[in-house]
């Protein structure tokens, strides 16, 4: 009996005992993440790290294409890893970030949603983000606004050239979120900020660059609704089949 229970706290030993792979993945994720936060800051921003608040990223040719390379590059590298030599927690992370890999390639060289679906740019979630940032001065939140306004026009502009064919269902839900954004632009942002500190100067500023990405809105608004009516004159001018009933 008394060789069993030894022989039982063995196993269970072995059960918990790390991997040999276990060490190899942990540096793994390290770098991983690392080079994440640095390929898309926007996610890195809201998972808290303050040193990428102030980086919009133009998702123009290039950097979907450095994108597209970094995914495929860090999901070759999961593959000398084998899931069974992992232990439990190193596992989950394993198929956490697979997934996040996998569905990055599907989405921009499978799906095109950078040429397919106007929703993926959205800009509402970084910038209402920065109203939410209350514990920061506001000299600070004013530098990630600026920084981020700025950037508005080349963001719509690297849109426009890749949405070279747009799904007609979701062109209204992408007209409607960039109505809120233009509104958000108009009413919240200068609310938020008045009265709040920041010099003449920069109110001038914050007047200007809201006015520039109104009108930057406004271009993919009617970006889109051209598209929309694009494929409502095409399907008016379709040839009508003969060879059907018409009553």
């Amino acid at each position: 009996m008394k060789k069993r229970c030894i022989f039982g706290l063995f196993l269970l030993a072995s059960a918990c005992t790390p991997s040999s792979q276990d060490a190899d993945f942990k540096s793994f994720i390290k770098s991983f993440y690392q080079s994440k936060w640095k390929q898309f800051p926007t996610l890195a921003a809201q998972a808290g790290y303050k040193e990428f608040d102030k980086i919009l990223p133009i998702p123009n040719r290039n950097k979907l294409k450095s994108d597209l390379f970094f995914c495929k590059k860090y999901h070759d590298s999961l593959q000398i890893f084998d899931t069974s030599r992992l232990s439990v927690p190193f596992q989950f992370e394993y198929n956490k970030i697979k997934s996040f890999l996998v569905d990055h390639i599907h989405n921009f060289e499978t799906q095109k949603i950078h040429e397919t679906d106007p929703t993926y740019y959205k800009l509402n979630d970084a910038f209402e983000s920065i109203l939410k940032m209350k514990s920061t001065p506001i000299e600070l939140r004013f530098e990630i606004l600026e920084s981020k306004l700025k950037k508005v026009p080349e963001y719509y502009s690297a849109a426009m050239d890749n949405l070279k064919t747009p799904d007609q269902q979701k062109l209204q839900e992408a007209i409607n979120q960039q109505i809120q954004l233009y509104f958000f632009f108009d009413q919240q942002i200068p609310e938020s900020f008045q009265n709040k500190g920041l010099t003449e100067k920069q109110l001038i500023e914050l007047v200007s660059l809201t006015f520039q990405a109104k009108l930057s809105t406004k271009d993919f608004i009617a970006f889109c609704n051209s598209m929309e009516f694009e494929y409502f004159d095409e399907a008016l001018n379709a040839p009508i089949d003969s060879t059907k009933n018409q009553f």
